[in-house]
């Protein structure tokens, strides 16, 4: 049958498509080829796997009860309340709002970061080269150069800061921007937590606290793009250790299941915003299946003690790609678990992605620009697990070596 679809990230000029049959623990089955899927649903969603069938249970059971609510004119329910207390506590003191996506979040963050500054002249959004913040047209154009930005251009509110793998050099790029543009100009600046794109380069404790300085010195809002890192990648739902004025939560965040992102505000923009009309939110803003999935993930990581046994997978991790450095990969970068794998140049990158497939790895739109193979591990991997990444790795990569 030929699809009637069009299927993104990919051209539609051939006329087979890949049928996944069956889900498995951490992959799934396709053109009867058991996968590991290194990017558990997009850039760490699952992770704890795909077979928490009990999530699907609680939200389905909820749902009998309470399908959907409109979050307009204050109406609410006591789950959306409670996950929001729930926020409020974990990043000491953050007021949220929900919506279906990452891209959602971040366009909100934006217009939080306008409503903030309706006063004055500041419109500017800052962001930094090689960064991903979305698929729309707002949230594609404050990364810049973005493969996304091709089909419609960029637009003109959103200004890049070349990215630096050294933090003081970022810090000096941001500051030279800044100048060159003129704060009384700039509304925000939005930063990725770490950025996958970027090649999974971690910063400084004293990048974070030079840049929040920076930015309050200047009167510019900081938005703290967590939507890839946040879930569990680091230990700890938050994948970053200060205070931005804004940060958003994404994919890991609801266990996959289904959509929820959030936009979290601190107080000093919540008593600026609160008196005024607010207009962001869709149809199906708050998505109650994806508030039902967070608070039932959050209970699990709770109840199971999930991130006890964060040290220990993390330090398996390390030890195999340690293991497979300077033979099957050449080396790697890490934040928590979400690993960037330097594989050894080829002549062709086509060949590689073929040996990926045949091998059972997808490899997802992550690894686009092909800085490396990205693989997260899930919170719950085991030895099984470990095994057949070893394996998997070893079999698509180690001839190329």
């Amino acid at each position: 049958m030929t699809p009637k679809i069009l299927f993104p990230f990919t051209t539609n000029n051939i006329d087979k498509t890949y049928n996944i049959t069956e889900y498995k623990r951490f992959g799934y089955i396709k053109d009867s080829i058991e996968f590991i899927d290194t990017s558990l649903g997009n850039c760490g969603s699952f992770m704890l796997g795909f077979d928490r069938t009990d999530i699907i249970e609680t939200v389905s059971k909820q749902s009998l009860t309470i399908p959907f609510v409109s979050g307009e004119y204050l109406s609410t329910t006591d789950a959306t309340l409670d996950l929001s207390e729930r926020i409020y506590n974990l990043s000491n003191g953050f007021y949220s709002f929900y919506s279906t996506s990452g891209s959602d979040a971040i366009e909100g963050a934006i217009k939080v970061a306008k409503l903030y500054n309706k006063d004055n002249n500041k419109k500017i959004v800052l962001g930094i080269s090689e960064s991903y913040h979305g698929s729309t047209y707002l949230t594609s154009s404050v990364a810049g150069g973005s493969f996304m930005t091709y089909p419609l251009g960029r637009s003109e509110l959103c200004r890049t800061i070349p990215r630096d793998d050294n933090g003081d050099q970022l810090l000096v790029n941001t500051v030279n921007t800044i100048t060159q543009i003129g704060a009384e100009n700039i509304s925000c600046l939005v930063i990725e937590s770490c950025s996958w794109l970027g090649g999974v380069t971690v910063y400084e404790d004293s990048f974070w606290t030079g840049l929040k300085k920076l930015c309050s010195d200047n009167d510019i809002l900081l938005i703290v793009d967590d939507i890839a890192m946040c879930g569990g990648k680091t230990g700890k739902m938050l994948g970053f250790d200060f205070t931005p004025d804004i940060f958003t939560m994404g994919k890991a965040l609801s266990s996959g299941y289904y959509p929820l992102s959030v936009c979290c505000i601190n107080q000093k923009v919540y008593n600026k915003v609160k008196d005024s009309f607010w207009a962001h939110g869709f149809t199906y803003s708050f998505s109650l299946s994806g508030i039902y999935s967070t608070i039932k993930y959050l209970d699990i990581l709770e109840q199971e003690s999930i991130f006890q046994n964060y040290n220990s997978i993390y330090k398996t991790s390390k030890d195999l790609f340690t293991k497979l450095s300077g033979s099957v990969i050449k080396d790697f970068t890490n934040y928590g678990l979400y690993f960037n794998l330097k594989f050894y140049p080829v002549d062709n990158i086509d060949v590689v992605q073929k040996s990926f497939y045949k091998n059972g790895l997808n490899v997802g739109i992550q690894n686009y620009e092909w800085k490396g193979l990205r693989v997260i591990i899930p919170l719950t991997a085991d030895k099984e697990y470990f095994d057949m990444l070893e394996f998997k790795l070893c079999n698509a990569l180690g001839h190329y070596v």
